[in-house]
Formats: C-alpha cells, sequence, structure tokens
C-alpha cells in the first residue's frame, strides 16, 4: 500500500514541479529543462530530483546554477500547490 502511495506522490511532484520550472525558467536563457525522474525517501519527506537539459553547453551551465539557486523558491512553489503533510525537501542532479 506504501509503494502506491509513493508512486502517486512521485509521480504528483514531477508533474507539478515540471510545470513550475516551465513557467519561472526562460528557455531563451537556460534551454530546455525537464524531469527525468523523482526519487522519494519513504517518509516523503526528501526527493531527488533527476533533471535533462537541451541546448547548449552554457545555457545547460545558467540552468544548472538557476536551478540549485532558486531550490527553495521551487520548493515552496511545489508545497503550495502539492499538498502534503510535510512539503519534500529538493535536491537536484543532473
Amino acid at each position: 500500500m506504501q509503494r502506491k502511495r509513493q508512486d502517486r506522490v512521485r509521480e504528483l511532484i514531477k508533474r507539478e514541479l515540471g510545470e513550475i520550472l516551465r513557467r519561472e525558467l526562460s528557455v531563451n536563457q537556460v534551454g530546455i529543462v525537464s524531469i527525468t525522474d523523482v526519487d522519494l525517501s519513504p517518509d516523503l519527506r526528501h526527493a531527488r530530483i533527476f533533471l535533462s537539459f537541451v541546448g547548449t553547453p552554457s545555457q545547460r551551465e545558467t540552468a544548472t546554477q538557476m536551478v540549485e539557486s532558486y531550490r527553495l523558491r521551487f520548493q515552496s512553489m511545489l508545497a503550495q500547490s502539492v499538498i502534503l503533510k510535510y512539503a519534500p525537501q529538493l535536491r537536484f542532479e543532473t
């Protein structure tokens, strides 16, 4: 039962965070950033977000820096759109 819930939450986070990244990051500045996978801890308090990039190497570098610098903002926006007891702490991986 727990695994089924974790899968649903993982897909929800992937979809909502993808929309947040699409809205907040300019394609001209960072290229295309997409979420390939989300790995959640069993207690749903930590999430590793796996990203992929399409664009030039300089856009990739800019995207990586922007995602890391806006991590808390994205976490807050995700907490507002996904109602969970605890908002997961995000960690981005490329």
